[in-house]
């Protein structure tokens, strides 16, 4: 059964020049997400330069499995974004955060900065990812490594980590920036696949609403239902003024993509 959820942050006012920052105000995102409907939310763990973040203390990982069974919305999944900047040695770390909130996966984008463009690069993530594998096995978390990569490349990859605790996210928008065929894109890395993020982007270009852009979003949940996916769907749409109008619309243009794909 796919679940749907959203990203944090998409809830509230953003700065005109950043599409992701931590929201000051999460306790209320969280009864914001639940009243929309969302199913879950991923938890946005941004570097440490941007400020404080309540999964980097007892305390505050403490307050945020309250608050989140308060709001009867889990937190399901961790966004890693801070290893795009800082070392992924760092990651054992994030993996038993992301536990205690209840977590069970944690996003790892290997992206811009971080993302994998030699092959010592590639071996270099690898090591890292298998030291962390004790960590994910004690916490029952899986990884789910986010690439800009065609999708073939992202499974050959993921094969090599050769691990149950490792699997992959795609990324719609961004591989449709890529000016790939999202569609038929998406095959080769479907029996890896632990969570899709849904946003849209015109090809070479950036984001924008979705349904606006470029992604071919009929053929690719039509894909999807036809792999057998049955796993988590993430909002990580572009949004302006409207936030909560936005992250609605979004989710209804999503649940209509599943529908009929199911039809």
């Amino acid at each position: 059964m796919v679940r749907l959820g959203i990203m944090q942050g998409r809830l509230g006012r953003r700065p005109p020049d950043r599409l992701q920052v931590f929201p000051s105000d999460w306790r209320r995102e969280l009864e914001v997400a639940a009243s929309l409907g969302f199913e879950f939310l991923e938890w946005l763990l941004l570097p440490t330069a941007d400020g404080e973040n309540p999964l980097d203390s007892a305390t505050g990982r403490r307050e945020v499995r309250r608050r989140s069974e308060q709001a009867g919305l889990p937190i399901g999944s961790v966004c890693a974004a801070r290893f795009m900047d800082e070392p992924l040695a760092g990651l054992p770390v994030a993996v038993a955060a992301a536990a205690e909130v209840g977590a069970a996966r944690v996003l790892v984008p290997l992206l811009e900065r971080a993302r994998i463009d030699t092959p010592e690069r590639e071996g270099q993530v690898l090591a890292v990812l298998a030291a962390c594998l004790g960590e994910c096995d004690r916490a029952g978390v899986t990884l789910a490594l986010e690439l800009d990569l065609p999708g073939d490349a992202c499974a050959r990859l993921v094969r090599r980590c050769d691990h149950p605790r490792v699997r992959a996210c795609y990324d719609a928008g961004n591989s449709t920036a890529l000016g790939l065929d999202i569609a038929a894109d998406v095959e080769p890395v479907l029996p890896l696949l632990a969570e899709v993020h849904v946003k849209d982007r015109y090809v070479g270009g950036p984001s924008v609403p979705v349904g606006s852009g470029d992604a071919g979003f009929a053929g690719f949940f039509a894909a999807l239902r036809r792999g057998g996916y049955a796993g988590d769907v993430v909002l990580e749409h572009f949004f302006e003024s409207d936030p909560v109008g936005e992250a609605a619309r979004a989710r209804d243009f999503v649940r209509r993509h599943l529908e009929s794909a199911a039809s």
